[in-house]
């Protein structure tokens, strides 16, 4: 069933939630809530959609979806809507609690390693930067984590799922607190995917799309970021993949495996039974079948350049 937050109660921090184009605000479950997915304590965020493309809060849901039959890290998104105002949207999950861990966003890292950097619209957003910090994360043993293997899944997904927006606010670090002296940290889940799926394709549009028109749709796709700063244009989302196994030939056997174990079929399953809850902008039998033929197209796509 979906759920309503009418009566889930506003977020005294963060009750309209300032990032970001698309309207939200920051919830808590109300008490004795009967749904044992929902946890009490954790903060959601309730996620609308632009007034242009009303469902694309779908993308969000679906993306969890997709992150967890691939075997990444996406926080839950469920399909939500508030029956004061009428309205839905995706109920996402806030990946750290308040007083455990600390966020701290890539855009900071950013301008401290480009003091020239454009936040706002993250022209110099580039994979070459990361790196330089992730090794120096590394170096001061302020983590553990396999940065290497973390950014070709996120590539991964991100090509899978058709995200354009990974940019440098999407992405950073949690910094767990700890008893000992030296901070530890993780890099995020794979937060804020709405910008994914297609969801600027009206479907009535591309109701009689082939192969013909969905490849060089697909094809136009890129990630956020570039491979190198100096680099003129953002590197497409296959691409990319493709650079990370170039520089890093030891995280090829795990990509392989995961996108080879991906199944379209079981996506197709779980977008049936979502196809059914009754919303006031429901998932649509078209944009169901736009979802699974877009990712279909990209997942052998992405086979053809790992293998």
């Amino acid at each position: 069933m979906p759920i309503d937050v009418a009566t889930w109660l506003d977020d005294e921090i963060f009750s309209n939630y300032p990032e970001g184009a698309r309207s939200k605000k920051a919830l808590f479950p109300p008490p004795g809530i009967e749904l044992d997915f929902i946890k009490q304590t954790r903060r959601y965020l309730y996620k609308r959609s632009v007034k242009r493309y009303p469902d694309q809060f779908w993308g969000e849901v679906v993306a969890y979806q997709v992150g967890g039959l691939l075997g990444v890290n996406v926080p839950p998104a469920y399909a939500a809507f508030d029956s004061n105002r009428n309205d839905c949207g995706a109920l996402i999950e806030w990946f750290y609690e308040d007083g455990k861990a600390i966020f701290v966003p890539g855009g900071n890292y950013m301008q401290q390693l480009m003091p020239d950097y454009d936040r706002k619209r993250g022209m110099q957003h580039n994979f070459h930067s990361i790196q330089i910090l992730s090794k120096a994360f590394t170096n001061a043993k302020i983590t553990s984590q396999k940065w290497e293997q973390y950014w070709a899944e996120a590539f991964l997904f991100d090509a899978l799922v058709g995200n354009t927006d990974r940019h440098q606010d999407n992405w950073g670090y949690l910094f767990v607190r700890s008893k000992k002296l030296r901070p530890t940290a993780q890099l995020s889940p794979l937060f804020d995917n709405g910008t994914s799926l297609g969801h600027e394709r009206f479907t009535d549009v591309v109701a009689n799309w082939t192969d013909i028109d969905y490849d060089p749709y697909i094809a136009k796709g890129t990630h956020h970021m570039k491979w190198a700063k100096a680099d003129a244009e953002k590197c497409g989302h296959v691409g990319m993949i493709g650079k990370m196994v170039h520089a890093f030939p030891e995280v090829r056997a795990g990509l392989l495996q995961k996108i080879n174990h991906f199944s379209v079929e079981a996506l197709d399953n779980r977008l049936a039974h979502l196809e059914q809850l009754a919303l006031p902008v429901p998932l649509t039998n078209a944009r169901r079948r736009l979802y699974v033929r877009l990712i279909d197209i990209r997942q052998r796509n992405i086979q053809s350049i790992l293998k």
